[in-house]
């Protein structure tokens, strides 16, 4: 009987083990193709540097996607493949997005930035997404990043409550690079 009842517990306690999710710390690509990279404990990482085994730098930012075709908060290009370009340099700038002016493409997507203080100084970025073809009109919040210049900004999908991108500024004010689903604009102001 002893024996049974030891079993048992041994049987329902493997179930248990092996039911509980076994994580391994790496890169995953997503179905819709953004790279994500996990820790050991299934956490999703966001703005943070990641260094691979080959002692490449990549950044994964706010909405847990790798960024590609942008510059770090810290003031690094990365690369196509999302790689630090570290012969660029390193920027140590502030820019922000011109106030006011549309920054666009060729495929008729162009953003426009609005800055406001309230009355205790603090200062309040909203971004207009609009695609002239379609009608379509959707308006973002975004909030600086700070990780080693003021050159960054997450954006806020407030009424969704999550993050939807990352986008920088270039040292002129005059280029934006706007990174969301993992694909990245660049956008010139017109």
């Amino acid at each position: 009987m002893m024996k049974r009842k030891i079993a048992l517990l041994l049987a329902c306690l493997l179930m248990v083990c092996a039911a509980l999710p076994a994580y391994a710390a790496g890169w995953e690509q997503l179905q819709s193709g953004e790279w994500v990279y996990y820790l050991d404990n299934g956490q999703m990482v966001q703005n943070r540097m990641i260094e691979d085994r080959g002692g490449k730098l990549y950044y994964v930012g706010p909405d847990g996607c790798m960024v590609s075709s942008n510059y770090t908060p810290h003031g690094y290009w990365l690369g196509a493949d999302g790689a630090v370009e570290k012969q660029w340099g390193q920027r140590t700038d502030s820019a922000a997005p011109l106030v006011g002016r549309a920054y666009g493409e060729n495929y008729g997507y162009s953003y426009t930035f609005y800055r406001d203080v309230y009355g205790d100084g603090v200062v309040h970025w909203s971004m207009t997404e609009s695609y002239a073809p379609a009608g379509y009109s959707k308006t973002y919040e975004i909030y600086p990043i700070n990780g080693g210049t003021d050159i960054a900004y997450e954006v806020m999908d407030l009424l969704a409550g999550m993050t939807v991108g990352y986008l920088t500024v270039s040292p002129d004010s005059r280029v934006l690079y706007i990174t969301m689903g993992g694909y990245t604009q660049r956008l010139v102001v017109q």
